[in-house]
């Protein structure tokens, strides 16, 4: 019984120590979800070798990304690492997506930013809070013991209204809620996050260190809701579609 109460009282004072500390920083490994093309094309299209083969590299490529996670007691800044300067046609999906995002959020006013270039614009898109649901599943990962949790993301494009199942893995004995992209909020970090098209997994976690890089507020760019975004967007692959179909 002392045994299990020494371990307990050490878990509370790890997790207390972690929540008052200044910054933490945690890499992920991103990957892209495997889909399949030919369910989404034409039967002329699929047969088109040049077309496949093209769409595999981007929805289908096995290149995995580095992400990063800056905390500090209030703020995140969350990235990808080591862009380079390569052809668009020769990036996966995450890269021509996510790679030119930068997530910023502030936990004092329960601010999430994400500044993206798109439409020949640069963009400062706000976000709501994620909608959690907690569930009772749990497991380990890296030592850690993680608890289950669901949400649903809407995507709206030319084509109509798309819901995506979020599912991320967390764990309470690191309490921090800055996540990746927009999906914070959950009562302990994300170890493992299967989003709309890719995959998070956690790599390197470095709690209570030194951080180098600067976390910086969005504040050029045109200023528009994610409603709005998504508005604009799909208003602009219409237009596309009438001019050039």
């Amino acid at each position: 019984m002392k045994t299990w109460i020494t371990i307990v009282l050490l878990l509370c004072s790890y997790t207390q120590l972690v929540s008052q500390s200044g910054n933490h920083v945690i890499l992920y490994e991103v990957s892209t979800k495997p889909i399949d093309i030919s369910k989404y094309l034409s039967k002329e299209n699929n047969n088109n070798k040049v077309l496949t083969t093209n769409l595999n590299k981007l929805f289908n490529s096995s290149k995995k990304l580095t992400f990063k996670l800056v905390c500090t007691p209030n703020e995140s800044g969350f990235f990808m690492l080591n862009k380079m300067d390569i052809p668009t046609s020769k990036k996966n999906l995450a890269e021509l997506v996510l790679g030119n995002e930068y997530y910023y959020t502030n936990l004092k006013n329960s601010t999430i930013l994400c500044k993206k270039e798109a439409l020949g614009e640069t963009f400062i898109v706000s976000h709501d809070m994620f909608k959690w649901k907690l569930t009772q599943e749990e497991k380990r990962i890296q030592n850690y013991l993680c608890k289950k949790a669901i949400g649903t993301k809407r995507i709206v494009n030319s084509k109509g209204v798309f819901k995506f199942k979020i599912e991320a893995w967390f764990t309470p004995e690191i309490p921090i809620s800055f996540a990746p992209l927009d999906y914070m909020g959950l009562p302990g970090l994300i170890l493992e996050l299967t989003g709309t098209h890719y995959y998070f997994k956690a790599k390197k976690i470095e709690l209570n260190t030194t951080i180098h890089d600067k976390i910086k507020k969005p504040t050029s760019g045109i200023t528009v809701s994610y409603n709005e975004f998504e508005t604009l967007v799909k208003n602009s692959m219409q237009a596309y579609k009438k001019k050039y179909h």
